[in-house]
């Protein structure tokens, strides 16, 4: 397998995370995609192997940046008039993609409760769900962000220049 086919896969793979779609794209010659020669070569190369880790990783992270962004920023929504002409736009926000987000990136939140999900549109994110989390998974929920927020302080430079 050369280098070139290894790193079309490796960069499809990164794009979407999907193994069999990134066999076919790294290999338009083959009408299986050959997803099986890199899994051969996965187990054969250990540096494939990490950087086949990887590039799952990162199209996680890219998932997961994707979700929370729709959740906290939202999605513009075209609003339209009785005619049906459109007469302007609005902002959809998702509380169930914010609390799949926390689940996806913290395992060890469980809600304890049945909280009834649903896509809401406001100015701002309606985050009145959460008040519906027994007592326990709140406190489990604000240590989780209490975590994260002390780790993304930590992540910023103490001298006021760029890391």
């Amino acid at each position: 397998m050369t280098t070139a086919r290894k790193d079309a896969f490796l960069c499809a793979l990164a794009r979407h995370g999907v193994a069999a779609r990134a066999a076919r794209e790294a290999s338009p010659g083959s009408k299986t995609g050959a997803l099986q020669t890199f899994k051969d070569e996965r187990r054969r190369d250990a540096e494939f192997d990490d950087a086949w880790d990887e590039a799952v990783e990162s199209a996680h992270a890219d998932l997961l940046h994707e979700l929370i962004r729709r959740a906290k920023d939202g999605t513009d929504e075209t609003v339209y008039g009785p005619s049906g002409q459109p007469i302007g736009n609005r902002k959809k926000y998702s509380d169930r993609l914010l609390l799949e987000a926390v689940r996806a990136r913290f395992p060890e939140f469980t809600p304890r409760s049945q909280v009834e999900q649903s896509t809401t549109v406001t100015k701002k994110p309606d985050l009145s769900c959460l008040e519906k989390l027994s007592p326990e998974s709140r406190e489990q929920l604000r240590d989780i962000l209490e975590r994260e927020l002390a780790r993304d302080t930590d992540d910023l430079p103490r001298d006021g220049g760029e890391r």
